[in-house]
């Protein structure tokens, strides 16, 4: 049997179906041996299972600082971290990553085309 290989255009690849036919075997034979023996429930078989209330664990929460003890690198954290700083990185991030997207559905559409 041959069967056109579509990404090589013109080659064929030929097979023999019965050694195809052996390995589905083969397989099919395993697949039901690894089975354990099932077996079908009826519900007047099975007891109601018992089910209890569910009681989360609780977390202590860590306790805030004072305002009468302020700590000093909680004063250079607020000067050091400024908020345009951050949305100017993600800005750019998101136009590198639209960049990137706009090159991959570019290649998608030359594939497509080709085809």
């Amino acid at each position: 049997m041959a069967n056109r290989d579509e990404s090589q255009k013109v080659a064929f690849v030929y097979s023999n179906i019965y050694q195809l036919y052996k390995k589905a075997q083969a397989a099919a034979d395993t697949q039901t041996k690894d089975l354990p023996d099932a077996k079908v429930f009826r519900t007047d078989e099975l007891t109601p299972a018992k089910v209890s209330s569910f009681k989360p664990l609780e977390f202590k929460s860590a306790t805030a600082p004072s305002a009468a003890s302020p700590s000093p690198h909680g004063a250079r954290q607020k000067d050091l971290v400024n908020p345009f700083d951050d949305l100017k990185t993600n800005i750019s991030k998101l136009q590198d990553l639209h960049s990137r997207l706009r090159f991959m559905l570019k290649e998608l559409e030359d594939l497509v085309e080709k085809k």
